[in-house]
């Protein structure tokens, strides 16, 4: 669960323009690219 909570820290910052390194060690490549990706 660090990680997450690592991650769900780091997402509470509104500036946060880069994917960060956690999601590497976390697995589900990719997911927060599509997650993260422009809908419109």
């Amino acid at each position: 669960m660090e990680i997450e909570e690592a991650l769900l820290e780091q997402y509470r910052d509104p500036d946060l323009d880069h994917k960060p390194a956690e999601l590497e060690q976390r697995g589900g490549a990719y997911y927060s690219e599509a997650a993260a990706a422009p809908h419109g």
